[in-house]
């Protein structure tokens, strides 16, 4: 959470009229109109395999990374960022890497993912990554942002594939200007929106599988 991303964030909701927000770390889908948005750690595949259900046409991306949700209208919204062309540029740039130095996986698919001394040099090199496809990304040709007026799409659930060593937390962020790390997304959305856990353990595609039922088992009424 830095100052000038908690400042752009507050900007938005005030334009918006939301209060509180959260800024969570994951991804978000438009199904039939409303959003759906997947929390959880680094690696687990969450921007392949939303990525891949727009392809599919079975929902359009709206955000990835960072996403920005806060209460109006009685309603969890969710803030498109206009980070999305962005974002997808750098997961590709990523991937590319990742696969050249055979490390895409995903570290937090055991209970305690960084036991072993490779799982710490894997998980430091996938940090070193990221962070060089970030860098990447900016300089590329039409690597920077266009202007974007902020939108919201009410949110009809939220999936969670919670891990107690996911090293990014997600922020709650009230008018008083106090904000906090949250640390159990599903007890601090279920009031709001649909809540759907779901275990990040296991090898990527059972986990996408986990993660697609509960993006599209129907909500009951």
């Amino acid at each position: 959470m830095t100052p000038a991303l908690e400042a752009e964030a507050r900007r938005v909701a005030g334009t918006l009229g939301l209060d509180p927000i959260w800024i969570v770390h994951g991804c978000a889908l438009s199904l039939g109109g409303e959003a759906a948005v997947l929390a959880g750690p680094p690696g687990l595949g969450k921007s392949r395999l939303l990525f891949e259900l727009e392809r599919r046409g079975e929902g359009r991306c709206l955000d990835d990374g960072l996403v920005l949700l806060g209460l109006g209208r009685g309603r969890l919204r969710l803030v498109e960022t206009g980070t999305l062309p962005f974002a997808r540029r750098g997961f590709r740039i990523s991937l590319l890497l990742r696969r050249v130095l055979l490390i895409d996986r995903s570290v937090f698919s055991t209970p305690a993912p960084l036991r072993t001394r490779r799982a710490r040099l894997v998980y430091r090199t996938l940090g070193r990554v990221a962070d060089l496809a970030f860098k990447l990304n900016v300089v590329l040709p039409r690597g920077r942002l266009a202007t974007h007026e902020p939108c919201d799409i009410s949110v009809s659930r939220f999936v969670v594939a919670a891990h107690s060593e996911d090293p990014y937390p997600s922020f709650r962020l009230d008018g008083t200007r106090l904000f906090a790390a949250v640390r159990d997304l599903g007890d601090e959305f279920a009031p709001y929106s649909h809540v759907r856990r779901v275990s990040p353990l296991g090898s990527r595609a059972e986990v996408a599988r986990r993660i697609r039922s509960a993006l599209f088992t129907p909500v009951a009424t």
